[in-house]
């Protein structure tokens, strides 16, 4: 979408060179939106630094299955610590089982169980709290 200000002149429109910014979860009760208008440049740096600045937290991949009470346990570890993770169950998807026999092969771990985690690239099995917390660099 281009926003072209017709109150200005031709000269000084350049609609490449504005953003409108909105939030569109304020005015949600009325259906009407405020918007504002802001240099591209500008927004973009914002964005730019936003990214950069975001801690770059480990991502923490745990396959499983429904049944495995270790799991669970896992599961209600990290969520009580507040560790983000995603779950796969490798039952249930086998592009999942795959990923974690290809990743398992090439670190030279043995894959014949779960939980299985995958912490920012290193892949460890079971379920230890001490290990899993190291692997965070918590």
């Amino acid at each position: 979408m281009q926003i072209v200000d017709l109150n200005q002149p031709p000269g000084a429109r350049v609609a490449h060179a504005w953003v409108y910014v909105a939030d569109l979860t304020a005015g949600a009760e009325n259906s009407t939106v405020t918007a504002a208008p802001v240099p591209r440049g500008e927004l973009e740096r914002t964005l730019r630094s936003a990214v950069l600045e975001a801690p770059k937290a480990p991502a923490v991949m745990m396959y499983s299955t429904s049944w495995c009470g270790v799991c669970k346990k896992a599961r209600a570890f990290m969520q009580a610590e507040g560790i983000a993770f995603v779950e796969k169950d490798i039952e249930k998807d086998q592009a999942a089982a795959e990923e974690l026999q290809r990743k398992a092969a090439q670190a030279g771990v043995a894959s014949n169980g779960v939980p299985m985690f995958d912490i920012g690239g290193k892949i460890m099995g079971g379920f230890d709290p001490k290990a899993l917390v190291a692997a965070l660099g918590r």
